[in-house]
């Protein structure tokens, strides 16, 4: 699978809704590119691949969606056209696949009815009860949340989250450094800019790298900062 996803996976994320329990998807993956998704997962922020290696991430996984945690929702591109969904917890050096729904058709369903259902979470967690299995350790997270079971959530801390990783925001360049070829061959990379284009970026008193969630921005502030530049995450007002 490229970037661009095949057709029943583009209409799943063309309608997919935004679920208010944290457990479940509440960005996703541009329809027409699954690219900026796979950052933190299929490659890291330089585009380095990251599959197949000690994390455990498999090349025929591809992202379609976060919650509010971080934590990936993904499908197997070996498995048309059904498209079985998985899930991942954060807080462990390796990413297991925990499967979520047989079909990506069936998933949408479920989270357009719960959608549907959240103005009253106890009938949510009610519908969601006589759906699937809610002993099930994905399942019965999000029937906890849908109950208030903090307790039961607790049971799965996530590592390194905090409040601010949640927030929507852009990383800005304010000073190159001492390094500053090493920061303009990032910069041409996630950019596409390249020659006298790119080198007209140095003149610039701010560049403007990437939207997304800080917490799949951490990484690329980190690498920045490390090459000597002088990088901030500006949130989003």
């Amino acid at each position: 699978m490229q970037t661009d996803p095949p057709a029943a996976v583009a209409d799943f994320l063309d309608a997919a809704p935004v679920l208010d329990n944290a457990i479940l998807p509440n960005c996703y993956a541009d329809p027409a590119d699954l690219g900026d998704l796979q950052i933190g997962f299929r490659v890291d922020v330089t585009g380095a691949n990251l599959c197949d290696g000690e994390s455990q991430w498999r090349s025929n996984w591809w992202v379609l969606g976060l919650n509010r945690r971080a934590e990936p929702f993904f499908i197997d591109a070996d498995e048309p056209p059904d498209y079985p969904v998985y899930f991942a917890y954060r807080g462990s050096s390796r990413w297991q696949a925990l499967p979520v729904a047989d079909c990506l058709t069936d998933f949408g369903y479920l989270l357009e009815r719960l959608q549907d259902l959240e103005t009253d979470p106890r009938q949510a967690a009610d519908w969601l009860e006589q759906r699937v299995d809610v002993d099930d350790e994905v399942w019965g997270d999000v029937w906890s949340w849908y109950n208030d079971d903090i307790d039961a959530l607790e049971r799965r801390p996530v590592v390194g989250i905090e409040a601010r990783d949640y927030l929507f925001g852009q990383v800005v360049i304010r000073r190159l450094g001492q390094r500053p070829d090493q920061v303009l061959a990032v910069v041409g990379h996630l950019l596409d800019r390249q020659g006298p284009d790119l080198a007209n970026l140095a003149d610039q008193s701010e560049i403007v790298l990437r939207r997304d969630r800080f917490v799949n921005l951490r990484e690329l502030i980190d690498h920045l900062t490390a090459l000597g530049a002088t990088v901030v995450f500006q949130p989003d007002d």
